[in-house]
């Protein structure tokens, strides 16, 4: 049994904990072996640390997405599983039209107090490269619902908005296109943009949380700056999209290695 990837052991959600706790009494049952891959196991109280420790110990493989957690639970160091994706070419799609700027900033995991500045830094980044208001601006939906929000806010005042649905990007994929500017808080939209070949900045929610899974990509080497309403609150302007020219070549590598770990677990 598999616990694939994702932030969702913590105690943001820690009901969650019962995921990993009901795998461990389904292998006792079942003597099937245990997994857990690109996980991001923070934040975590002490209480929930220990508990963490002691169920992970059942697992033959256990693998964090991030530093900050293999250091505090002792565990193994390695990407997070998007990375297998890109292996097998399935994830990033390339629509050649898609528009120039492209937003995703949540909906939620923010403090009603910072939506004005996040308001305000999307419309800076917009007007930035817009080209006197000739781009194509796209807003994407990963979470339905939740992040319409700043399209509905913003799309009014725009002559060029578009919005990408969930159900575009779960059957047509994200719309990627070569020289396309991002500005998103989410953690995989970082990863596949740049993955992508996508200049960027990302902003991070939450100190405790986001912060540790944006920098894991910036240690991945992605170069996208990172602003955050919590430390960034004096800076006027976004810092200008960026991304390292070799995380091309990186991301070959850290897939690669992604699928050898795949296909290690699963004796293939």
């Amino acid at each position: 049994m598999h616990a694939i990837g994702g932030g969702y052991i913590n105690d943001i959600w820690p009901s969650n904990m019962g995921v990993i706790a009901g795998l461990v009494e389904a292998s006792k049952i079942s003597g099937a072996r245990l997994f857990a891959t690109g996980m991001g196991f923070l934040p975590l109280s002490p209480v929930n640390l220990r508990y963490l420790k002691e169920l992970l110990t059942s697992f033959t493989y256990v693998e964090s997405r991030d530093q900050t957690s293999a250091s505090a639970l002792n565990i193994s160091l390695g990407y997070d599983d998007a990375f297998l994706g890109l292996a097998l070419e399935q994830v990033v799609s390339r629509e050649p039209d898609a528009p120039e700027i492209m937003i995703l900033v949540q909906g939620d995991f923010f403090r009603d107090a910072d939506s004005p500045w996040l308001l305000a830094k999307i419309r800076q980044f917009i007007d930035q490269h817009s080209q006197n208001g000739q781009a194509r601006v796209g807003f994407v939906e990963a979470i339905p619902g939740k992040d319409r929000r700043y399209f509905g806010m913003l799309s009014s005042a725009l002559t060029n908005a578009e919005f990408f649905n969930f159900k575009h990007v779960w059957t047509q994929g994200i719309p990627f296109r070569p020289g396309q500017k991002w500005l998103t808080s989410r953690f995989h939209m970082h990863l596949l943009a740049a993955a992508a070949g996508c200049p960027g900045v990302a902003i991070s929610l939450d100190e405790s949380y986001y912060s540790i899974k944006h920098s894991s990509l910036n240690a991945l080497g992605t170069g996208w700056p990172v602003i955050s309403p919590y430390t960034n609150t004096d800076q006027i302007n976004v810092p200008l999209p960026a991304l390292d020219p070799t995380f091309s070549e990186r991301r070959g590598i850290f897939a690669k290695e992604k699928l050898a770990l795949a296909n290690f677990l699963y004796c293939i």
